[in-house]
């Protein structure tokens, strides 16, 4: 073989190398924007579970308020109706707490797990990249 057909050969593979480390750095960048999109749901979905925890403990103290004003000595003004009306108020609580809980345990052991679980395949998508990446690098 001549030098020329060698040489050329040799800058066909650091052509290659050059395309191929491009394509890397390009899959970096995008699995790092996809690493920080996965972070941002998970702060947003973190905000909303500690939101609900919050409009748990809001209803819990109305439930409490609730109870207390059943259990008040009846004025005499009061009626059986309005015993009535704090009792629905109350069971509508309790329920409500109850739907949020079983909503809140559903979401905090379902939908963070699942975005924990793509964060780290990400993140291991992203060393094979960065590892990837480095063996471009040497070759150019």
């Amino acid at each position: 073989r001549s030098f020329q057909e060698i040489y050329d050969d040799n800058k066909q593979e650091l052509l290659s190398a050059k395309a191929e480390l491009h394509s890397c750095q390009i899959e970096l960048k995008t699995s790092r924007g996809e690493n920080i999109d996965l972070r941002n749901e998970i702060t947003r979905q973190t905000k909303s579970y500690k939101n609900q925890e919050l409009r748990i403990k809001q209803l819990e103290y109305e439930l409490s308020l609730a109870h207390k004003e059943s259990l008040q000595e009846p004025s005499r003004s009061e009626t059986l109706a309005e015993n009535l009306k704090y009792e629905a108020k109350i069971k509508a609580l309790e329920q409500e707490v109850i739907e949020l809980r079983i909503q809140n345990d559903d979401y905090a052991n379902s939908q963070l797990i699942k975005l924990e679980l793509a964060l780290d395949n990400q993140k291991k998508e992203t060393e094979k990249t960065q590892a990837e990446k480095g063996y471009y690098e040497e070759r150019c």
